[in-house]
């Protein structure tokens, strides 16, 4: 974050979005998700020319769940949605329905499987396999089988 923060005055260069996006990335595999909230807040666009990309928000949601803050994952990703302008990609869903299985919401992860695909999006066999773990975290098995048969009629990627 130091190397981030100086990059303007000792390197004379501006932060941009694979600045912004590693630091992230670096932060959430810490689980540490008040200082990646901290990159997102420092972002400018308008300043830097730098901005978060799906890698961004899908590395924030992650460090939610790695800290055990999965409300916050999902809290995050519905602020997203919300947004006209946030890159909601396969990977941001996936993201979501991690952080929802992680603490055994169900219902949360399979509405994420749900609106991904009223997004257009394919679930894969990622997107699948993270509700499979709510399921199985509140020991749901009667929605795994259904998500099972809805894997089975779905061309899985």
């Amino acid at each position: 974050l130091e190397l981030l923060s100086s990059m303007g005055t000792r390197f004379r260069l501006k932060p941009d979005t694979v600045s912004y996006s590693s630091a992230i990335a670096a932060l959430s595999r810490t689980g540490n998700w008040e200082r990646v909230f901290g990159v997102i807040g420092a972002v400018h666009p308008d300043a830097t020319g730098g901005s978060l990309n799906s890698f961004s928000w899908s590395s924030a949601i992650a460090a939610c769940e790695r800290a055990g803050d999965w409300q916050k994952g999902v809290a995050l990703f519905n602020g997203l949605r919300q947004s006209t302008d946030a890159p909601l990609t396969e990977g941001v869903y996936n993201a979501a329905i991690s952080a929802a299985g992680c603490g055994g919401d169900v219902a949360q992860a399979v509405a994420f499987l749900n609106g991904m695909e009223g997004e257009g999006l394919a679930p894969s066999l990622r997107s699948y396999n993270a509700c499979l773990k709510a399921c199985e975290r509140a020991a749901d098995w009667s929605t795994a089988f259904d998500i099972f048969v809805g894997m089975k009629a779905g061309a899985t990627q």
